[in-house]
Formats: structure tokens, C-alpha cells, sequence
């Protein structure tokens, strides 16, 4: 047993070198300090920040008509709604104006418009039609999905839509806006 041979490696530069020995322990130096003993470890928490997601698509357009003094029927807008908010989400709609106009300047109160919730949705707010209202920003809530996300390919609602409109109007096509609004919980 004996004498320990040593082999030694040095940097270009001689500011860091390691040598090996036959005792198993390895030595590194490093401007002439020397460090020797069991690997230092640390502990580093990782994140991952998951976007919340949410959106409506199929929203179209929907054309009501009838006569002055009755009520027009036959409107739907089918859409999806995708959230993932583990909490869930709600669906409100409202007028984007007071009224609705035509080319000819005639105005009809946008609150002649009504909504209903389809009945085959758990979620749903407004079994019977109800008013939209024609106050611009004043919500209609339409479904509360609480607890839950939407499913993975989104959630499929659709609403039916009628006009009742008043005895005397003026012929024209009367035309708005309505906002819908996912609302993550």
C-alpha cells in the first residue's frame, strides 16, 4: 500500500484545477482556495401560471319580424361559451342603447325585445321570456354555471328571442345592439 500517486489537470489559466487521488476525495481549487467536503444542494420552488381562458363564439345576428301591435317570434342565437375558472361562470346580456333605430330616423325602445333561457339548460335563468330592458349596461342574467368550468369543448347554450311590438309603429327595419357577457366567477 503505500505512497499516493496523484494526477493533476490545470486550467490554461491556473485558476481552477482538480486533482484525483487513489483516497477516492476529489479537491478543487480555485484562486487558490480550496472547497472540499459533500455537494451543496438547494431547493427552488417551481410555478407554472395557468391563463385564465374565456370566450363566445357562434353569436350571430337576429332578425325578428312582425306586425305593428304583436308579438314576433321564431329568433334563437346558439353559442358556446369555453371558461376554464375552476369557480365557473355566468352569461348576462344587455342593451347596447336605449333604442332601436331605422334608416329613417323612427326609434322603437330596445326593451321590446325579450329573451328566454332554453329550457333544457340546468343553468338557466329565464324560463319565461323577460325583457332586455333599454337601459344600456343593465344586465339580464341568462345562465349561472357556478362551481364548475365549461367542458373541455365548451359549453353549448341557446336563447330564444321575440319582440313585442307596440300598436302603431312606424314600418321599418329597427336595428341595435346586444352585448353578451362571460363573466368568470
Amino acid at each position: 500500500g503505500g505512497s499516493s500517486m496523484r494526477s493533476k489537470i490545470t486550467a490554461a489559466a491556473g485558476a481552477l484545477a482538480l486533482a484525483a487521488g487513489l483516497g477516492g476525495g476529489l479537491l478543487a481549487t480555485a484562486g487558490g482556495a480550496q472547497a472540499a467536503g459533500p455537494p451543496a444542494s438547494q431547493t427552488e420552488q417551481a410555478t407554472v401560471d395557468v391563463n385564465s381562458t374565456a370566450g363566445l363564439t357562434g353569436l350571430g345576428p337576429i332578425t325578428l319580424a312582425g306586425n305593428a301591435g304583436s308579438v314576433a317570434t321564431g329568433g334563437a342565437e346558439s353559442y358556446q361559451v369555453q371558461d376554464n375558472d375552476p369557480s365557473g361562470y355566468s352569461v348576462s346580456m344587455a342593451p347596447s342603447a336605449a333604442n332601436l333605430n331605422d334608416s329613417a330616423g323612427d326609434t322603437m325602445p330596445e326593451g321590446v325585445i325579450e329573451v328566454q333561457t332554453t329550457a333544457s339548460s340546468a343553468y338557466g335563468e329565464q324560463p319565461a321570456f323577460v325583457s332586455i330592458g333599454s337601459t344600456p349596461g343593465t344586465q339580464v342574467q341568462l345562465y349561472d354555471h357556478s362551481l364548475v368550468p365549461s367542458g373541455t369543448s365548451g359549453d353549448s347554450y341557446t336563447d330564444n328571442y321575440e319582440a313585442v311590438i307596440p300598436s302603431g309603429q312606424a314600418s321599418g327595419a329597427y336595428s341595435g345592439n346586444i352585448v353578451y357577457t362571460l363573466t368568470s366567477q
